[in-house]
């Protein structure tokens, strides 16, 4: 078959008479880079923001009750203390308006800019209350608050608004760029997962999260991405019994259930004490 070479792009490509390449592909006679595509060129070049958020569940309170504005106890911040090694220099830093939040990130050494975003979930009349009280006095209403994120029987936040407060706070950290640490409580964790996943709100009770666990969600100007990150120490017997404890009432409140509080299975976190978050 007869044929030219014709250059192209500074590359050699050959050609028919009829000016059709053939099927096999180009033969390059030099490693001559290509042309950009023109999308790249000029003032039309894509605009890379890079947003990086640590997200940190504040210290556990001493007791079991639903969250309220509980003071965390010594030793719980001293365990906060280890956490600031793991993060990066010179971040903007944020934390939950919550007397809990504010001395985790003290703890760590941090600066903090109160933000109310961050805050957990309003508990209403249920705030600072022993859970196992309110199942014995209001049984339908905690079975509706574990089943529905819609609902709020406490006369507070529904998880559908902590959603979108969490949504909101996230987009607008996506416009801003750079690298954030929010100290926040474990509601807002469970929003900003999902959020970032699209996953539907009902999958909020499948994650589990434990006092001073820490995640990472990033935006590269076109997508969310979640990075499950390393948080949380080892359980002690304090955490151990807050979970047995918190799991028990749970599983006796949950639709469905027989009334029997179920046992506790071996958990990746035992630790983890079900009152800290908004919905479960």
């Amino acid at each position: 078959m007869h044929g030219v070479w014709l250059p192209q792009y500074w590359r050699l490509q050959w050609r028919d008479r009829t000016g059709i390449s053939p099927a096999f592909p180009r033969h390059d006679y030099h490693d001559d880079p290509p042309v950009p595509p023109r999308y790249c060129q000029g003032s039309l070049r894509p605009k890379l923001m890079l947003t990086r958020i640590w997200l940190i569940c504040a210290a556990a309170p001493a007791r079991v009750t639903f969250p309220g504005d509980e003071p965390a106890p010594p030793h719980a911040l001293k365990r906060a203390a280890a956490l600031a090694q793991t993060l990066p220099a010179g971040p903007r830093v944020f934390a939950a308006p919550s007397r809990r939040a504010t001395q985790t990130a003290a703890a760590m050494g941090l600066s903090a800019t109160p933000d109310i975003a961050l805050a957990e979930a309003n508990f209403g009349r249920w705030a600072g209350r022993d859970p196992a009280d309110v199942m014995a006095e209001e049984p339908q209403g905690l079975a509706a608050w574990i089943s529905d994120p819609a609902t709020a029987p406490h006369d507070g936040d529904s998880f559908v608004t902590l959603h979108t407060r969490m949504s909101t706070w996230l987009s607008v950290r996506a416009t801003e760029g750079g690298l954030i640490v929010a100290i926040t409580h474990a509601g807002p964790m469970r929003a900003a997962v999902l959020f970032a996943l699209g996953a539907p709100m009902s999958a909020a009770r499948h994650i589990d999260l434990s006092p001073l666990d820490m995640t990472q969600l990033s935006h590269d100007g076109l997508r969310w991405v979640w990075k499950a990150g390393a948080g949380g120490f080892p359980g002690s017997q304090e955490h151990k019994d807050i979970w047995v404890r918190s799991h028990s009432w749970v599983a006796a409140a949950a639709p469905g259930n027989t009334g029997q509080p179920l046992p506790a299975p071996q958990i990746a976190h035992p630790q983890s004490s079900l009152l800290h978050c908004s919905w479960l």
